[in-house]
């Protein structure tokens, strides 16, 4: 799973990269061991926000910010993603990783300019649904069982 992920994150039609599997089987665990790897090398920066069933959106935020030594001085959801957006989008690579989705997210919503052409940058979204991945569409769908 490691190699598959590192692979998508090398191929350039790969923006959205997906790993689900049932809870407890090292989801989180490999994305963070790959996002330490990757940081400096293949990315600027890479940032992780916790998602988990709530999906509280100014919560997302948060956590980005903090990660990437932003302090948000909107205080509405639109606000902040609109710094976000402006920070992200400017010009460096990032890997974002949002963990544990439960149901589809819009990354505009939240400030994540991935969609919109951000050169070299990345995002990885673990799910325990793989059908939660579908509705967000993803470019590689990678499952993680038991060893």
């Amino acid at each position: 799973v490691f190699n598959i992920i590192m692979s998508a994150l090398h191929d350039s039609k790969v923006k959205m990269i997906g790993v689900y599997g049932t809870g407890g089987v090292g989801k989180t665990t490999i994305v963070e061991k790959i996002g330490k790897q990757v940081k400096n090398v293949l990315f600027d920066e890479n940032e992780v926000a916790v998602v988990s069933q709530d999906a509280n959106v100014s919560n997302i935020q948060g956590q980005l910010a903090v990660r990437l030594g932003l302090k948000l001085i909107e205080k509405t959801e639109v606000g902040k993603a609109n710094e976000l957006w402006n920070r992200l989008n400017n010009g460096k690579k990032n890997l974002i990783i949002l963990d544990d989705i439960w149901q589809e997210l819009n990354l505009k919503t939240i400030g994540v300019p991935i969609t919109d052409g951000n050169k070299g940058s990345k995002i990885v979204i673990t799910s325990r649904i793989r059908g939660v991945l579908e509705k967000m569409e993803v470019d590689r769908y990678i499952p993680k069982q038991e060893l």
